[in-house]
């Protein structure tokens, strides 16, 4: 506290007012509020910290969303194309337009599957993957159908030789007959550019 200061009968001032000392930021709670202001970025920094943590933790639980529907996905491929009465089960003529039906089925099996992806960024990963798989379905699709053609044409042509092949014996003593079912025969072979 300051003091008033003293003078003599005179008039004159004998000392000088005592001031007191100018109190510090402390005294009226400044090292608290500096201590709070730490706390505060302390806290802040945490929170960063936080969200950054989380957004990792996201992504994670993302992807293993996107693994999961990927597992679902090749599942239900596998069971359409190989399970009982299978797509791959056509053969011969059934077979025509297996490359298409197999895409359609890709197709509506992923859009099926991507609805329950969260995330712009899930999808995208799921879609890479999918067409990948997916690409590999049909490539195998379309060697089958091509196989499966071949398969309709070598069926068909063994058995109009066989044909042939019975005439011919049965006409044995015919030579008009022989020379027909041999002209037949020659064009047959003629008419089948890869072979027998």
């Amino acid at each position: 506290m300051a003091s008033l200061p003293l003078y003599d009968p005179a008039g004159t001032q004998r000392t000088d007012a005592m001031r007191g000392s100018s109190p510090s930021a402390d005294a009226f709670g400044g090292a608290q509020a500096r201590a709070l202001v730490g706390v505060g970025q302390a806290a802040q920094q945490l929170g960063g910290n936080m969200m950054v943590v989380e957004a990792k933790e996201r992504e994670k639980d993302e992807t293993v969303q996107v693994m999961d529907v990927y597992t679902e996905g090749t599942g239900r491929m596998r069971k359409a194309l190989y399970g009982e009465g299978g797509l791959y089960s056509r053969t011969g003529t059934n077979a025509d337009g297996l490359a298409g039906t197999v895409g359609e089925t890709a197709d509506a099996i992923r859009n099926d599957l991507i609805k329950r992806l969260p995330s712009d960024a899930a999808k995208t990963a799921f879609n890479q993957m999918w067409g990948r798989r997916s690409e590999s379905a049909l490539n195998q699709a379309t060697g089958r159908e091509f196989e499966q053609r071949a398969a309709v044409r070598t069926t068909a042509k063994t058995a109009a030789l066989a044909n042939l092949a019975e005439e011919a014996v049965a006409n044995y003593n015919d030579q008009e007959m022989l020379a027909t079912t041999w002209d037949a025969t020659r064009a047959m072979i003629r008419a089948n550019p890869d072979g027998l």
